[in-house]
């Protein structure tokens, strides 16, 4: 849209945005439009990318993992690196409700492989205390103005016509975080290894009477495998 849309594109650059986030799913342009399904959208992408980088808007390039651009990240960071984008990847990848792309999903050792090459071992992600993040880092405010604390978990904090963020932070968050924290959750944190769980929320099922969550088998196999990767670094640097 932004490639075709060159109003949009000097709009966006003209209110100087704090970052544009831009996926990017790998260096061959034939892999990059097979996964989003338009041809020539990776030939636009690069486009809008650069454009951006010529008017100095801050740029982060995404560049999910699937089975069918594994290893693709590696690529997509050096091209990031050489326009001065921040980059950031993941290989979380949560199924669909019918299942029915489970053949995008990772092998269990092209995960393991995939955390040997990214993990930063000085900083694992790792979870102190908290199960979720949002309303302390974050915010989400919804089209009716409701304000969730994350993306699709529709946890209502407040509507910020009625009380403002400030109010929100300092009531309804808090109240929040006592539900979601790790004794209220029923099967999850029994293991060494759900310290280092990538999901939060958005990603389980909950109990909407008590807002206990459900844990997610997928994550649970990525923090395992995460885990797993976690500790072989640790040893190979000992």
């Amino acid at each position: 849209k932004l490639y075709d849309d060159d109003e949009l594109l000097n709009n966006i650059i003209n209110i100087y945005p704090s970052e544009v986030q831009i996926s990017l799913y790998s260096m061959d342009p034939e892999v990059h439009d097979n996964l989003t399904g338009m041809k020539g959208s990776h030939y636009k992408t690069l486009s809008v990318i650069k454009k951006l980088r010529e008017h100095n808007i801050k740029v982060t390039i995404a560049c999910v993992q699937f089975s069918y651009n594994k290893g693709s990240y590696i690529e997509v960071k050096k091209f990031a690196d050489s326009i001065g984008c921040n980059f950031t990847t993941d290989c979380v990848f949560i199924y669909n409700e019918d299942n029915n792309n489970l053949d995008a999903k990772l092998s269990d050792d092209d995960i393991y492989e995939y955390y040997l090459n990214t993990i930063d071992i000085k900083s694992p992600r790792k979870r102190d205390g908290l199960v979720c993040s949002g309303g302390i880092d974050r915010f989400e405010i919804m089209p009716n103005m409701d304000i969730n604390p994350c993306t699709y978990f529709y946890y209502t904090l407040g509507n910020y016509n009625k009380v403002s963020l400030k109010e929100v932070r300092e009531t309804t968050v808090k109240e929040f975080h006592k539900i979601f924290k790790k004794e209220n959750l029923k099967d999850c944190f029994k293991y060494e290894y759900c310290q280092y769980c990538f999901g939060g929320p958005k990603f389980c099922k909950s109990n909407e009477k008590d807002f206990f969550l459900k844990k997610n088998e997928i994550l649970c196999e990525d923090a395992r495998a995460y885990y797993k990767a976690y500790l072989k670094l640790k040893e190979l640097k000992s």
